[in-house]
């Protein structure tokens, strides 16, 4: 009772020092994870709390060196924000938004990443906009403001579409969405992204000038696409054919191309979207010769145009006769005097001799209308034939089931086809015979010919036991006397007896109602069997339980059908001695007829300890007096000493209620022991924790099973040196044994520098005086020449609160550092950037980290010539070391011609000059155009988006002659750049 009362008071005081936590109720960690028990003071080495596992806020980069308190500014550790502006001021104004991290990260406030950020944004940096300064599309840049603002084209580039004059974009109403015609990868305003594709320049089509089909200072937008609003002209003067006599559509589409380079060109009119085709003859004959100046309503049949061969021929005369008009149907394209008439296409295909007779001696009237029947034509042959005589016997008027075009004298009739195919002796009698004159309603079944046969058979008697008179169940054609009947087809087979019996012997009556079970033929056995009397003890009618057909006398019936199959001695047992006459009910449990055996067994007496009466658990029907029982099929499987005890030594009454436990057997044992005193000390009722079954006397207590497991000196020394009496509550910390060495230690001194009470960090159990603390399972681990200096050179005070970055310790290099003087300059704190623990004089600064890679000629040149003492805001872009390069440049004048300043396109870091601008993007320099000297082209020293062919090279005397019936050739400074992209005579 006092047990539970002391629990109590101890959860109570638990709860209260938890509700009293100045952390607040967030913070779900035992105080004696960080605070020692004697006071609240922090104990670094004790502290189990990580930010980065056990909150969803991981530190890292300048968050990893900072003060907790200054983002804790309570002890309430679950009230500090996570967002970047709790601590940040916002800077931006809110015109970025709050997330810093898509800009900044922990290691610096310097966003290196502008290009990739604009990539993300709305508005990505292609062509030219990568080269521009922020603050030309930024107003606020100086202030580092950013508001939202368009991006669209038109909101910066206004000037430029007002200024625009060709064409003049107001003038023309053009659309102010600048990227239908300019692209913005480009780094000029050519019109690369124009796509005319709404109506191709193509063919005759391809005219550089704008204004020869938009009328200058017109509305672009406004010009209709079809063919005839610029083409009527050429529509009405259009001769071959007259396109207006003719009355031909307006969409000039149907038989033009925009292809062609001229409107005169052969007309792509194709006849064959008419609904008639041209072809053979029909492809050289004149348009006029059938249009006849019709062109909408020029019939498309045949006979239109040719009913006078229709009307004048003869052979065979197609109007007499009755031909239809559709001359397509005999008659081709190519050759129109020669039929191609195949009368396999009709429902009539001519086969032997109706191949080689004439048209007329079938058709003698209208051709539609001949018959196709054989009789219409043969009627006088299907009259006078007279073997047999067709007529008066009522034979088909279908010539075809006997005669065939080849041979129409000799008549080759299927009679398979008439439903009843001739077999056997069939084919051997004469037609008369099964006829009798009568083709017409010949039966086809059997008895119908052979109900004489059928009354006359007595073996077996046919009528007698109604056999059916369906003969070919027993019969065949080839031999009717002997019968093919097979037994095995009913539902009763024949075997055994069955099989050498008379049909008359079972089937006395009609055959249809003869019984199939055994006992209707066999009652008088089945009543007059006396061993055993079937009839008295009630045994199934069903004989087959225990006779065959074979051998009806011996009995062969099967036990293992009745759920009690007999093995072992119920197999030499007389029926009698279990059944006692009874078959229907008999039980076939054991104890129903080994009762008195049960009762009578005294070793071990089965009644007196409750035994179950299953007595198959430990008999069988082989060998009853030997028990089989196996312990092991139970909870308690015997083992040792417990094999040889007699059941009753254990089993004292019911077998089902003996206790399993030791105690219960061995209770005097566990109170008489003494060494030690197992009552006294309350050591556990389960003896199986020190005792086995094999030897009682020897414990053999297993310490692993405590949770503390001995190890090392731990497992020589007494229980008594660590148990002291006390074996139920045990401490197992290693402070509470040996806090005297935990205080006399001095190399380190533990307690002066807050190491950890838990020895196990440093120390083992088989060494304790040799520390086994690794540095590298702390958040710092020891490289360098921090490996060789003692504990105490870092910890001077407290072990948890020893700082881990460099500046703490090495806070005097720092500030006498002259070469370059990092506190003038604003070095960062972190050492780590340029420095090692392997030599910390040796600076070894990575620049590749900066987002600055150093390549090509920048590896060579002093820190001091780029940064000039300023290591924290210097610009990266080429133009802001190189701009004097950029402005005396004349080959060409860069500035002069308002070249980008983003150097990276033409120059490399690796060579400044020669350029290495790939011209071939534009216009491939090669041949008579490879030209060293920018200016021969770019005439205009301002802008190099503008060049000119004319200027020196391709004068017009020398041009005109190449171009002559060229459609839409221009001289104009830019027109050879049109047709000749590459600059070769394509």
């Amino acid at each position: 009772m006092r047990c539970v009362s002391f629990i109590i008071v101890l959860l109570l005081g638990v709860v209260n020092v938890f509700a009293q936590s100045p952390h607040g109720k967030d913070l779900k960690m035992d105080c004696s994870d960080c605070h020692m028990s004697t006071n609240w003071n922090i104990v670094p080495a004790k502290i189990k709390f990580n930010h980065n596992t056990m909150t969803s806020f991981k530190l890292t980069g300048q968050h990893t060196t900072v003060s907790c308190q200054s983002c804790h500014k309570s002890l309430i550790f679950s009230e500090a924000k996570s967002n970047c502006i709790s601590c940040h001021k916002d800077i931006h104004k809110n015109s970025l938004g709050p997330n810093c991290v898509e800009c900044h990260n922990t290691q610096s406030w310097i966003a290196v990443n502008i290009l990739k950020l604009h990539q993300d944004s709305r508005f990505s940096l292609v062509g030219v906009h990568q080269n521009v300064d922020c603050q030309s599309c930024h107003s606020g840049f100086a202030d580092l403001y950013f508001p939202t603002q368009s991006t669209s084209c038109y909101s910066c580039h206004k000037t430029q579409f007002a200024a625009a004059t060709a064409p003049n974009h107001v003038q023309a109403n053009f659309s102010t969405d600048c990227r239908q015609c300019h692209s913005v990868t480009d780094f000029s305003w050519g019109t690369s992204n124009f796509n005319h594709n709404f109506f191709p320049l193509v063919g005759g089509h391809n005219i550089q000038n704008c204004f020869a089909c938009h009328a200058a200072g017109s509305n672009f937008q406004g010009l209709t696409t079809a063919c005839y609003p610029c083409h009527k002209q050429d529509y009405a003067n259009a001769k071959n054919p007259d396109h207006v006599a003719a009355k031909f559509p307006i969409e000039c589409q149907d038989c033009h191309t925009s292809t062609a380079t001229s409107f005169a060109q052969a007309s792509t009119f194709n006849h064959s979207t008419t609904g008639f085709p041209l072809t053979g003859a029909h492809t050289t004959v004149l348009c006029q010769s059938c249009h006849n100046g019709n062109y909408t309503s020029t019939p498309s049949d045949c006979n239109s145009c040719h009913n006078k061969d229709y009307a004048g021929t003869t052979n065979p005369n197609h109007a007499a006769i009755g031909l239809a008009t559709t001359c397509q149907d005999c008659h081709n394209t190519t050759t129109f005097t020669t039929t191609t008439f195949n009368h396999s296409t009709t429902s009539f295909g001519l086969t032997g001799a109706h191949t080689t007779i004439s048209c007329q001696s079938c058709h003698k009237g209208n051709v539609a209308s001949t018959p196709t029947d054989c009789y219409s034509c043969h009627a006088t042959q299907y009259n006078n034939t007279t073997d047999p005589n067709h007529a008066q016997q009522g034979f088909s008027h279908d010539c075809s089931q006997c005669h065939s075009t080849t041979s129409f004298g000799d008549a080759n009739f299927n009679h398979s086809n008439t439903g009843f195919p001739l077999t056997g002796a069939h084919t051997t009698v004469s037609c008369q015979s099964c006829h009798n004159g009568n083709y017409t309603s010949t039966p086809s079944d059997c008895n119908s010919c052979h109900n004489k046969d059928y009354t006359a058979t007595t073996n077996p008697n046919h009528s007698a036991i109604g056999l059916p008179t369906t003969c070919q169940d027993c019969h065949t054609t080839t031999d009717f006397t002997t019968s093919t009947f097979n037994h095995s087809t009913t539902p009763f087979p024949l075997t055994g007896a069955h099989t050498s019996v008379t049909c008359q012997s079972c089937h006395t009556g009609n055959v249809a109602s003869t019984p199939t079970d055994c006992y209707s033929c066999h009652a008088t056995q089945y009543n007059n069997t006396t061993d055993p009397n079937h009839a008295q003890q009630g045994f199934s009618h069903d004989c087959s339980q225990c006779h065959s057909t074979t051998s009806f006398g011996d009995s062969n019936f099967n036990h293992s059908t009745t759920g009690f199959p007999l093995t072992g001695a119920h197999t030499t047992v007389s029926c009698q001695s279990c059944h006692n006459g009874n078959y229907t009910s008999t039980p076939s449990d054991c104890n129903s007829c080994h009762n008195k055996d049960y009762t009578a067994t005294t070793n071990p007496n089965h009644s007196a300890i409750g035994l179950p009466t299953t007595c198959q658990d430990c008999h069988t029907t082989t060998d009853f007096t030997t028990s089989t029982f196996n312990h092991s099929t139970t909870p308690f499987p015997l083992t040792g000493a417990h094999t040889s005890v007699t059941c009753q030594s254990c089993h004292t009454g019911n077998v089902a209620s003996t206790p399993t436990d030791c105690y219960s057997c061995h209770a005097t044992q566990y109170n008489n022991t003494t060494d030690p005193n197992h009552a006294q000390q309350g050591f556990s009722h389960d003896c199986s924790q020190c005792h086995s079954t094999t030897s009682f006397g020897d414990a053999n207590f297993n310490h692993s099973n405590t949770g503390f497991p001995l190890t090392g000196a731990h497992t020589t020394v007494s229980c008594q040196s660590c148990h002291n009496g006390n074996y139920t509550s045990t401490p197992s910390d290693c402070n509470s044994c040996h806090n005297k060495d935990y205080v006399a230690t001095t190399n380190p001194n533990h307690a002066a520098i807050g190491l950890a009470t838990t020895c196990q960090d440093c120390h083992t159990t088989t060494d304790f005086t040799t520390s086994t603390f690794n540095h590298s399972t702390t958040p710092f681990p020891l490289t360098g020449a921090h490996t060789s200096v003692t504990c105490q050179s870092c910890h001077t005070g407290n072990v948890a609160s020893t700082p881990t970055d460099c500046y703490s310790c090495h806070a005097t290099q720092y500030n006498n550092t002259t070469d370059p003087n990092h506190v003038q300059q604003g070095f960062s704190h972190d050492c780590s950037q340029c420095h090692s623990t392997t030599s910390f004089g040796d600076a070894s600064f990575n620049h590749n980290n900066t987002g600055f890679p150093l390549t090509g000629a920048h590896t060579t040149v002093s820190c001091q010539s780029c940064h000039n003492g300023n290591y924290t805001s210097i610009p990266t872009t080429c133009y802001s070391c190189h701009q004097t390069d950029y402005n005396n440049t004349t080959n060409p004048a860069h500035q002069t011609a308002g070249f980008p300043t983003d150097c990276t396109p033409c120059h490399t870091t690796t060579g400044w000059t020669p350029s290495t601008f790939n011209h071939t993007t534009y216009f491939p320099l090669t041949g008579n155009h490879d030209i060293s000297t920018c200016n021969t082209c770019h005439i205009n020293a301002s802008n190099f988006g503008t060049f000119s062919c004319t200027n020196t090279c391709h004068s017009q005397a020398s041009t005109d002659p190449h171009h002559t019936g060229v459609n839409g050739y221009v001289y104009s400074p830019t027109s050879c750049y049109s047709c000749h992209p590459t600059g070769q005579g394509d």
